[in-house]
């Protein structure tokens, strides 16, 4: 799993994430150390999957990483399924690659809810003195080719 951020927070968080699950079901999870450069971190994934060739999946953590997977991929002529895919957040590249199937899905933090729910909250706590008994998660949510079509709608509408 590519990490193009070392050091922040939330993309260590993703990979502890996706590794304890992978982990425990003895699925080796390698971290790869990218950089937000689209065309030298798809040569590092070239490096990488040469070293190798037993690999047949990688989850990026966001758009850029995702970006540098399609670069190495198209290079190298992969059809898709060659490799699996998923990725986190949303791009126009990463709709258009769920729809082509060279990404499986994309982990969704649903931005619209994360400013919307804490405007409600805010709102609910000083008018009425309500607190929220516990976090609110807003996603995840995956986007797939079954939904990928309606939630580009539904950015394209203004509420995402």
């Amino acid at each position: 799993m590519p990490d193009s951020e070392l050091g922040h927070s939330g993309l260590e968080a993703r990979f502890a994430g996706f590794e304890s699950i992978l982990k425990a079901q003895g699925i080796p999870v390698d971290g790869l150390s990218i950089s937000n450069n689209v065309e030298q971190s798809a040569g590092l994934l070239k490096d990488y999957f040469l070293g190798h060739p037993q690999s047949n999946a990688i989850a990026t953590l966001g758009p850029l990483p995702a970006d540098s997977f399609y670069l190495f991929a198209e290079e190298e002529g992969l059809k898709p399924g060659d490799i699996l895919h998923a990725t986190h957040d949303t791009s126009p590249a990463i709709f258009s690659h769920i729809r082509s199937g060279h990404t499986v899905q994309a982990v969704d933090q649903q931005p619209y809810l994360q400013g919307y729910l804490t405007v409600t909250f805010l709102y609910l706590h000083n008018e009425f003195g309500l607190t929220l008994a516990q976090d609110v998660l807003t996603r995840p949510f995956a986007i797939n080719s079954q939904n990928v079509d309606r939630i580009v709608e539904l950015m394209k509408a203004g509420y995402r």
